[in-house]
């Protein structure tokens, strides 16, 4: 009768410095009235997007507890002998990196920003799904607004009524869902890179752009996304007319694949200066560093 390994983490997340313990284990001890042969315990932790791997990641080692602490996201292996075979059993660690910004490290606000970064279908390829005639395809802008309750709580609203492309939108303003929430932020996903090419980007400064592939019209350009991925990170000219337009002026967030951006609501002006070439920046997907979402 074969014996497993078994490995039961205190938890799957942490934070950076906190202490988690792993324990290994059997799920049988004795068979036919023997006691199941445990030995050799040996335990690895391997870093997410990393080939390195800590052969001693334990702080402390207790019988079949080792006690870790987290730096990054990763997985924690435990190999041993059970019942003269040997076994190996593994258990992912996510670390969500902190950027100190309440509404960033909200866990239910990050996990609605993870999933708009997915719905804008970023791996697909240019002009992908565009059919002739049209300028929407599989890849798209996505973007919302987060609000705050009075007792600090914080939920996200997609803006699902938004007409996009891969290389713009026109936002349509989301509603609380209580008149006394606050809007506190406002977030749009840039599905396009630096220097990636982009469809659907209309005219721009006297310049008409490719609709999609099919678009072989005389005079259009193909439209490369900035080369300068702060002023990727930093807004276009037309992100920065709509938020100067607001009322009531907001923390604006532009997301890539990898990164967010913040743009604070102090600098917003209608001449476009502010910090749109050196937003602030956050690296907290999932990279060589070990953060993830």
């Amino acid at each position: 009768m074969p014996v497993e390994l078994t490995l039961t983490p205190s938890s799957a997340t942490g934070i950076r410095g906190q202490t988690l313990s792993f324990t290994a284990g059997m799920d049988s001890t004795i068979i036919h009235g023997y006691t199941v042969d445990f030995r050799g315990l040996k335990w690895k932790f391997i870093t997410d997007g990393s080939l390195a791997n800590d052969s001693t990641p334990c702080v402390e080692a207790s019988g079949a507890t080792c006690t870790l602490r987290v730096r990054s996201s990763g997985t924690i292996s435990a190999t041993a002998y059970v019942n003269g075979q040997q076994k190996t059993k593994s258990a992912h660690i996510e670390v969500p990196c902190s950027t100190s910004i309440p509404e960033l490290d909200d866990a239910g606000i990050r996990a609605a920003l993870k999933d708009l970064v997915d719905k804008a279908n970023i791996h697909y390829e240019a002009g992908e799904g565009i059919p002739v005639g049209g300028s929407v395809g599989f890849r798209r802008e996505t973007a919302g607004d987060i609000y705050r309750r009075p007792d600090g709580t914080m939920y996200f609203i997609r803006d699902t009524l938004m007409v996009a492309t891969e290389c713009g939108a026109s936002r349509v303003k989301t509603e609380p869902y209580n008149t006394l929430d606050v809007k506190i932020g406002d977030v749009h996903v840039h599905p396009v890179g630096g220097g990636m090419i982009a469809y659907g980007c209309g005219s721009y400064l006297g310049h008409l752009y490719r609709r999609g592939p099919w678009d072989t019209t005389s005079g259009r350009e193909i439209q490369h996304a900035a080369l300068n991925q702060g002023a990727i990170g930093g807004g276009s000219l037309s992100d920065w007319a709509y938020w100067s337009a607001q009322t009531q002026k907001v923390d604006a967030y532009v997301m890539t694949e990898y990164q967010i951006f913040r743009i604070k609501k102090e600098k917003m002006d209608t001449s476009f200066h502010g910090d749109r070439k050196t937003p602030e920046k956050y690296i907290w997907h999932v990279n060589p560093n070990g953060c993830s979402w």
